[in-house]
């Protein structure tokens, strides 16, 4: 259960650390992790609970992993083609 709470925390840490950076790359990785976690906090619950907390918390989590993934990829999109 600990080792969940790490790879939320190091997952939300990298997505900072690459906004910060304007490192788009490692906030996509980032994202793509939060994504995965999102679905499987849906999916599972998160730490063998499974409430509405946990759900809404996932929910959010997949959806910010999926608003950072979109956005960096734009943003990634104009920068090659201006």
């Amino acid at each position: 259960m600990i080792e969940l709470y790490f790879v939320i925390i190091s997952l939300y840490a990298l997505l900072i650390l690459g906004f910060w950076l304007r490192q788009y790359s490692i906030a996509a990785l980032a994202s793509m992790g939060l994504i995965v976690l999102g679905v499987y906090g849906i999916i599972e619950g998160l730490g063998g609970v499974n409430n509405f907390f946990t759900y809404g918390f996932s929910v959010i989590t997949l959806a910010v992993g999926t608003y950072v993934l979109i956005r960096g990829a734009i943003e990634l999109i104009e920068e090659v083609y201006q």
